[in-house]
């Protein structure tokens, strides 16, 4: 019965017409609401509790909590995706796992919301890019949304939890109080800075300028959340380069993470890669000044190195 109810719930959710009333300034509203929040956590706490009951030792072999940080539509949704679809990974996505780990206090409960997410997006079939073109990142015959003990527990959620991170000083330290004997892993991930910044512009509806800048203020929060981390606790991976050859770029990050990929998982992970993807900064009509002010800040900071305008991807 609980199993049917959640797919039920997540049905509902995710239907056409609780996402049109949710539009709505009656259905914003209700989102924002004390009684929505207060249904929330009840959901959440009786979910933690079942889940306790059910598997009491689920994250005893977890070893690594890995988060994505970086600048939102620049591949770590589809990263963590391939990810959650290895038989010893938990990925969740848009959960805010920093937050949680730091506002609870509590890894084994932060995890099992972990769970609960990587359990509803699969569900769903790993749909992203809603407000744009939906698609998918499910990957089929793989271990997507199943519940087994983890090796390594993340979040694909980059763009806020960068933020997260960078707002409070203490942030990194107090996740890593939490862990406690499970290591920290922070995932960057890289693209051609003029797509992420023209999603910005058509998805938000925001003016060029304002949308560079928000995107250097990103790169600044990146450096400084780069100061804290030492050098086997970070890894930058370029989205182009998971295009071009996925197989190599997940196998480094599956041992980046403490996992090792066998071929089956590589193959059917290299199924689901676009091998053409759209070029998002074709969305927007740019003027020579603001090509010169993104180049300006690929310029400033050496993890963007070698991108432009004119480049394929």
């Amino acid at each position: 019965m609980t199993t049917l109810f959640r797919k039920l719930h997540t049905a509902t959710i995710e239907s056409g017409v609780f996402r049109r009333a949710t539009r709505t300034r009656t259905g914003r509203r209700l989102l924002r609401s004390s009684p929505w929040a207060r249904l929330r956590q009840f959901s959440r706490g009786r979910a933690i509790a079942t889940s306790r009951r059910r598997l009491p030792h689920l994250f005893v072999d977890t070893r690594t909590c890995f988060l994505f940080v970086g600048h939102t539509k620049s591949g770590g949704t589809l990263l963590g995706s391939l990810l959650d679809a290895h038989s010893r990974v938990m990925c969740a996505d848009e959960l805010g796992l920093a937050a949680a780990l730091v506002d609870i206090g509590d890894a084994d409960v932060a995890f099992r919301l972990v769970a609960r997410n990587a359990e509803r997006e699969a569900q769903k079939g790993r749909v992203t890019a809603r407000r744009l073109e939906p698609y998918t990142f499910a990957v089929p015959g793989q271990s997507q949304g199943l519940v087994a003990p983890p090796l390594a527990v993340g979040d694909s959620r980059a763009g806020p939890t960068t933020r997260f991170l960078a707002s409070q000083p203490d942030a990194v330290p107090r996740i890593r109080r939490v862990l406690g004997p499970v290591s920290l892993r922070l995932v960057h991930v890289v693209r051609n800075p003029f797509d992420p910044i023209a999603v910005m512009v058509v998805r938000g509806g925001r003016d060029v300028g304002d949308a560079i800048a928000d995107y250097r203020a990103q790169c600044e929060r990146l450096v400084s959340l780069a100061m804290q981390m030492s050098s086997d606790e970070l890894t930058i991976i370029r989205y182009e380069d998971v295009v071009d050859d996925v197989s190599q770029t997940l196998a480094h990050l599956c041992r980046f993470i403490g996992v090792e990929p066998d071929e089956t998982y590589l193959a059917a992970c290299r199924e689901v890669i676009d091998s053409k993807p759209r070029r998002d900064r074709d969305r927007i009509m740019w003027d020579r000044s603001s090509i010169a002010a993104v180049e300006s800040v690929i310029d400033a900071y050496p993890f963007l190195g070698g991108y432009r305008f004119e480049a394929a991807r």
